[in-house]
């Protein structure tokens, strides 16, 4: 990334993130795009001027961070975005003081920044099979088909969709080799035999499947996009009889909270979503709080007295 704004000090920090710690591209562009906010910010109050370097980078005091992160706050930034920006300045920071670039490290001294987690947008079992046969009824294309059958058939984001090559499927086995999540890892995810059918029907449709061809392309025969696959859905829902707000995404929190209503430990989810920390699956326990109070109000006998 060769910005123009961008300082050799967030320059060394993306060279740092993507080659020591080995993140993935989309956090150090993430990442990368929070702290050159951050910088503009700054030079915008005339606190710096141009770029964050090491002559000035002592000048950011705990006060003028709050002064961000307050302005951060009115501007009604999504909780992820807010969770992410304070994420990439204690990295940065943290990474300076390591490298003893600054004299201490001010987001040491930021009390702790509470950010209101917000659940997961999570269809219900219902809406899903809704929206799955309402393809299937009217004609969608047999990628369309498949593309969302997969997604909620194995819960991949929407980055290892797009990345998925046939190779990467295994149809007789009724498993994906996953290997373009977060970080690097890869993991194994089984799916149900009707799927195995579904996709065995969509390869026949390719002139060549051979192993590196992607499994899902565009209209000019190149790999699809995440936006693709975003634009795609966004045509659908306009479709469908019955309002629903969905993202790609929301087949993934669909999949999980499915699977935990309907008895699979988190330990096996967490496996299953190539979640590094069994807090991030955790989040599923609190959207499946409700069926839970189903079942003990329908099956407790104690429940109504």
């Amino acid at each position: 990334m060769t910005q123009q704004k961008q300082s050799s000090l967030i320059q060394e920090f993306e060279v740092y993130l993507r080659d020591v710690r080995r993140c993935s591209v989309h956090t150090v562009r993430n990442y990368i795009s929070d702290l050159d906010q951050f910088q503009t910010f700054l030079v915008e109050q005339k606190w710096i001027e141009e770029k964050l370097n090491q002559k000035n980078v002592n000048e950011v005091t705990l006060d003028r961070l709050r002064s961000f992160m307050s302005k951060a706050y009115q501007k009604k930034l999504s909780t992820t975005t807010m969770t992410r920006r304070i994420s990439s300045l204690k990295s940065f920071f943290d990474w300076l003081e390591k490298d003893k670039r600054v004299k201490s490290n001010p987001m040491s001294m930021l009390e702790s920044v509470k950010v209101r987690k917000n659940l997961p947008n999570v269809p219900s079992e219902e809406d899903v099979a809704g929206l799955l046969n309402f393809q299937k009824e009217n004609d969608a294309s047999p990628r369309d088909q498949v593309l969302f059958e997969l997604m909620y058939g194995c819960g991949l984001r929407v980055s290892e969709v797009a990345n998925l090559n046939w190779e990467n499927v295994g149809i007789d086995q009724h498993q994906i080799h996953v290997q373009n999540s977060k970080r690097g890892k890869s993991r194994i995810v089984p799916f149900s035999p009707s799927l195995a059918n579904i996709l065995e029907a969509y390869r026949k449709t390719f002139e060549n499947s051979e192993p590196r061809t992607p499994v899902f392309l565009n209209a000019k025969g190149k790999r699809i996009t995440t936006r693709g696959i975003q634009y795609i859905l966004e045509k659908l829902l306009q479709k469908l009889p019955k309002s629903m707000h969905l993202t790609p995404h929301s087949f993934r929190h669909g999949y999980a909270t499915h699977l935990l209503n309907r008895g699979a430990d988190l330990r096996s989810i967490q496996e299953l979503l190539g979640h590094s920390n069994l807090s991030t699956t955790e989040r599923y326990t609190k959207v499946g709080l409700s069926h839970l109070k189903e079942v003990f109000e329908r099956s407790h006998p104690r429940s109504k007295s």
